[in-house]
């Protein structure tokens, strides 16, 4: 297996404390969420909205839901008349306004109808994203859009969109294409090399270190903690070799466990653990690109 002699190192700013910790500056304009009160939260008014000068705002973005499931969907009360009152007040002094939706079981067939409001208020861009799986939020497989409700809506917006010719909207189609075995395999032998552990790891605002940016910062996927240790003594521990090389009796009941090209896969390109454990929820499985992993949905 090659590894780098001496690891690139990768500093993560996922907890709140990490910006003023680590120095972090700001280079991309700030983006506002709509049922989220903060320091740039609901409401907008139209005696101060953020221009381009305040805090480098040049976009926001609203996660805007629908007029009869606003307060369910982001549990805050008045939530619905305080998107749309935000989004007319950043609209008249010409500010862009860019929504993305989540669509889910709950609110999927309301698609048409939030669209049309949207466009109406004047929003420039308008996205549906479809629900996909988080390892840090609840909800569950219960939030999934079945793919015929997802390609009706899809449809319902594409006749609506044609009535706004000037403005950039998109909905996801119900279900894409799924590849054949042919094209998995040749896509997952031509995989680029998974870094994480191989060229550097990831150091937390509070030192501790993980190997991947999108993966649990606490028990199994915590490899060290640069507060006690040297940088050298974290990239040589038998815990990143472990993940790196790992038993196959651990793989048991998975495709992994009887695959002939376990031990090549891993001490080759290797297999990506952090989508192993978000399609799954575990890392002992399959990366999900691989063609003998079962499908899952988890991973949208």
């Amino acid at each position: 297996m090659k590894r780098r002699k001496a690891p690139v190192l990768t500093a993560s700013s996922r907890h709140a404390s990490a910006r003023s910790r680590l120095g972090a500056k700001r280079r991309r304009p700030l983006v506002a969420q709509a049922g989220r009160r903060g320091e740039h939260g609901l409401p907008v008014t139209h005696e101060a909205p953020p221009g381009s000068g305040h805090g480098g705002i040049k976009r926001l973005e609203w996660r805007a839901p629908t007029s009869s499931l606003a307060d369910e969907l982001t549990r805050s009360r008045n939530s619905f008349s305080e998107t749309v009152e935000s989004i007319r007040n950043l609209i008249a002094p010409g500010i862009k306004v860019r929504t993305n939706t989540v669509a889910t079981s709950l609110n999927v067939k309301s698609t048409p109808e939030l669209v049309i409001l949207l466009a109406d208020l004047g929003a420039d861009i308008i996205r549906i994203s479809q629900y996909g799986f988080s390892a840090y939020a609840d909800g569950g497989d219960t939030l999934f859009v079945e793919p015929a409700e997802m390609q009706r809506a899809h449809d319902a917006v594409r006749k609506i969109a044609e009535q706004y010719p000037l403005l950039d909207i998109f909905v996801p189609r119900g279900a894409p294409r799924a590849a054949s075995e042919e094209e998995r395999t040749r896509a997952w032998q031509n995989r680029a090399v998974c870094s994480a552990g191989r060229y550097g790891f990831v150091v937390l605002s509070d030192g501790k270190v993980v190997l991947c940016d999108e993966l649990p910062p606490s028990g199994f996927w915590i490899v060290g903690d640069l507060s006690r240790q040297s940088i050298m003594d974290v990239w040589n521990s038998p815990h990143i070799d472990a993940l790196l090389r790992p038993r196959r009796s651990s793989f048991k009941e998975t495709a992994c466990f009887r695959c002939e090209q376990f031990d090549s896969c891993h001490e080759n390109k290797g297999r990506c653990f952090r989508d192993a454990w978000k399609a799954f929820g575990t890392f002992n499985a399959p990366a999900p690109s691989c063609p003998k992993a079962p499908a899952s949905r988890r991973l949208m």
